[in-house]
């Protein structure tokens, strides 16, 4: 019991530098995007995505028509917005709270490959990625697939992969690609690396069935609604 207790704080106290950084990184681009960046300047993108969005809702899809990105994301954005009825502020507020799970998960990423002291260089150079910092408080569509990419990354790094982890990965791979097609480029790398990673073939090529499946599965109510429009 006391070994138990003895593991469960070690992995508190291990977390905490992670943790603060995330905060810290928070509360810089939410503080940012809230009180110096009240409009729509160069994001209008986000805009356009938006009210896409709102058209495919309101049933009028076969008159939208977004030729570099499908509609996954303007969907979803589309679709909160029925909530909370202010897209600016919602496009940043999921931008903000993206790029922080992003830089969350860039500290178990880097874990998983190297150790805790380069995860956590790696996690503040990813942090002070000047792009990280400027998309962070834009109302875009960039950081909603980074993130998503982001988990996959942590679950595909893990150094005894199950199946559960192939399958969260396929999951998060066929979501973000409804919001940028770049991810199957991803997809494809997961895939080499499945293939290469372990001696057992006939394991390796299950896992790369797994994946390639449970994405297609996500991602086939994009294509036939592309399909039927």
């Amino acid at each position: 019991m006391s070994l138990q207790r003895s593991d469960f704080k070690n992995s508190i106290s291990e977390k905490k530098i992670p943790i603060l950084i995330t905060i810290a990184f928070f509360l810089i681009t939410s503080y940012v995007a809230g009180f110096h960046h009240d409009y729509w300047i160069i994001d209008h993108d986000g805009q356009i995505y938006l009210h896409a969005g709102e058209q495919i809702l309101a049933g009028n899809g076969e008159n939208v028509k977004l030729y570099n990105v499908p509609i996954g994301g303007p969907v979803i954005y589309a679709s909160l917005n029925l909530l909370f009825d202010d897209g600016f502020n919602l496009l940043k507020s999921i931008s903000v709270l993206c790029a922080s799970g992003a830089v969350f998960f860039s500290y178990f990423i880097f874990k998983n490959i190297f150790n805790r002291k380069i995860a956590l260089v790696g996690q503040l150079f990813f942090a002070f990625n000047p792009w990280l910092g400027y998309f962070a408080i834009q109302a875009e569509n960039e950081l909603l697939p980074i993130f998503l990419i982001a988990i996959s990354f942590y679950y595909i790094t893990k150094k005894e992969l199950k199946l559960r982890d192939i399958v969260i990965t396929g999951i998060m791979l066929g979501i973000a690609s409804t919001i940028r097609f770049q991810t199957i480029v991803v997809l494809i790398t997961f895939i080499t690396f499945l293939i290469l990673q372990s001696r057992n073939i006939r394991q390796n090529f299950f896992y790369v069935g797994i994946i390639l499946l449970i994405f297609l599965i996500i991602l086939s109510p994009l294509i036939f609604y592309n399909y039927t429009t």
